[in-house]
């Protein structure tokens, strides 16, 4: 019976120990979890603002094309007002190639 009773406490001192080492191991990965998290937060914090920065860029992207696309239309209409003003100007211009 005693020699039961020493196995008993001796697998108790041993699950007690094993016990100590599991929350150890607890803690630690909980503290790991805390930083992942608090890293995690962090770069989601930098993906909204970069999300954010990525839109007005690719608005004003769009914005500067579209007036470059009104700057090519308006350097056409003032080339075009230009050869016609010629033309007017100097209509035997535009026939000296006929003779």
């Amino acid at each position: 019976m005693s020699s039961e009773l020493d196995s008993l406490r001796q697998r108790i001192i041993e699950l007690e120990a094993e016990n100590a080492e599991v929350k150890a191991k607890y803690i630690k990965v909980m503290d790991e979890n805390a930083e992942v998290k608090a890293e995690n937060a962090k770069l989601r914090c930098a993906l909204e603002e970069h999300e954010a920065r990525f839109t007005r860029l690719e608005q004003r992207d769009k914005e500067k094309t579209n007036l470059i696309s009104k700057m090519d239309d308006d350097i056409k209409e003032i080339k075009q007002s230009s050869a016609n003003a010629s033309s007017v100007e100097n209509p035997t211009m535009l026939f000296a190639w006929v003779n």
